[in-house]
């Protein structure tokens, strides 16, 4: 059993340790003797034990558990998740379970649908001061917290207009902008322009005044290459300190707030743009160019991936022709809708030309996602559209490209997928043209 990846444990029916194999101590930070007689409850991480108590219970019960998850507290202080497989001996008075450590896929996945809620109430709140109060409720399921300040930083004049929320409380915006103590969390953050992470047995200071309090974790809040603030949560003294796994997350948290907070910021702007196209109302072709290329600059300067879709309705012409302008009309509006709505705050959805839409996806940390993502695209689409008098069904054909594999060229990258679009319209049965 020493040779197993996985952590093997024992216990007996009080659930002590008799037995557990050396992954344990990679796991948990314990030698294995310094487990033998504890109870295996007082590792488990508070907010899972009623749930974990509850298996336990049908083990006992004679019913064999697969594949169910709780989170451990490591020596460290740190949480580890598990997903367990267990059975209950009944003759020998013993419970032997096998742990897999899946701390970072479930830390990616945690995050993945964090951003997604984010970027969600990016959407559904017209005012900054909302968003933010949404923003901090759903980051307080995952990151704990007392208190949270986010700062909106005035360069020129040194100073910064403070948003601060108590848990439970409604956000407090101060009356007008302030210069920030120096010591403060949110001044080192927005000075040092990288994540910090105060923990207990580091200088402690208030993410306000600089003065003795709990742990605090603070990161910057940029969009391109402006400076926009900084973002900051303070734990309360019952509550979990925060590890450095917490500033990953917080870094993802405050690179998808400082999107909402410039998409916020340049919507007034971009309104009067005449490269927005009126129909649908998303970006056209050069306004597309224009991220793009920033995107691409971005990329190219950080390393990271980035993709493009193609996209192209099935048929629309039949359509059009068919059911009249003014329907065709109303399924490229709502087919616009229901694509901006799939992608994050961060991506960008324009319409070329016609019946042709694509999306810029910067920060593209896992390529695979954009299978992920044609594949919801396709199902939403799939949805009945509205024309009135009555409802119409539709399908569209998306190609996609990714930088750098396919190309380091924006009008290639085009190119690309607008080439496989056409290949898979071209591969469907009943093929519209």
């Amino acid at each position: 059993m020493d040779l197993l990846p996985d952590m093997v444990c024992v216990v007996d029916a009080d659930g002590r340790f008799v037995f557990l194999n050396k992954a344990a101590e990679k796991v948990l930070g314990y030698k294995p003797e310094e487990l033998i007689g504890r109870l295996m409850k007082e590792l488990v991480y508070a907010e899972d034990l009623e749930r974990t108590n509850e298996i336990v219970k049908r083990l006992h019960e004679g019913y064999q558990e697969r594949h169910f998850e709780n989170s451990w507290v490591r020596k460290d202080g740190r949480l580890v998740r598990f997903m367990w497989s267990a059975q209950w001996y009944q003759d020998e008075g013993l419970r032997v379970a096998v742990a897999r450590d899946i701390t970072l896929v479930h830390r990616a996945s945690r995050i993945s649908d964090t951003l997604y809620r984010i970027a969600q109430a990016g959407r559904e709140h017209d005012s900054f001061e909302g968003f933010y109060r949404e923003a901090a409720k759903i980051v307080h399921e995952q990151l704990p917290f007392q208190y949270s300040h986010l700062a909106l930083w005035n360069k020129e004049s040194e100073t910064a207009t403070i948003y601060s929320i108590s848990h439970g409380v409604e956000a407090h915006v101060a009356d007008g902008p302030e210069v920030l103590d120096p010591d403060s969390a949110l001044a080192r953050v927005i000075r040092q322009e990288r994540p910090l992470l105060c923990s207990s047995d580091a200088m402690e200071i208030d993410p306000r005044q600089g003065e003795a309090c709990g742990n605090w974790i603070g990161a910057p809040l940029i969009a391109g290459h402006s400076l926009l603030g900084a973002l900051s949560f303070e734990a309360g003294h019952e509550q979990t300190p925060f590890a450095n796994g917490d500033v990953e997350l917080l870094k993802e948290v405050a690179a998808e707030v400082a999107s909402v907070m410039e998409q916020h910021r340049t919507r007034s702007v971009l309104a009067f743009r005449a490269n927005y196209d009126p129909l649908t109302g998303l970006p056209g072709r050069l306004l597309f160019c224009e991220r793009a290329d920033t995107a691409l600059k971005q990329a190219r300067q950080s390393g990271e991936s980035l993709g493009m879709l193609y996209l192209d309705i099935d048929g629309f012409k039949l359509i059009n022709d068919n059911q009249g302008h003014e329907k065709g009309d109303a399924i490229l509006r709502q087919f616009a809708s229901r694509l901006a709505q799939m992608v994050r705050t961060s991506d960008l959805v324009a319409r070329m030309s016609g019946d042709e839409f694509v999306v810029l996806l910067p920060h593209l940390a896992n390529p695979d996602y954009l299978g992920i993502l044609i594949q919801k695209i396709e199902q939403v689409i799939a949805e009945p559209f509205n024309l009135g008098d009555g409802t119409i069904r539709i399908s569209a054909s998306i190609g996609s490209a990714i930088f750098p594999k396919d190309s380091t060229d924006r009008d290639a990258l085009l190119r690309i997928a607008d080439l496989d679009m056409y290949r898979k319209k071209k591969a469907k049965q009943g093929d519209f043209g």
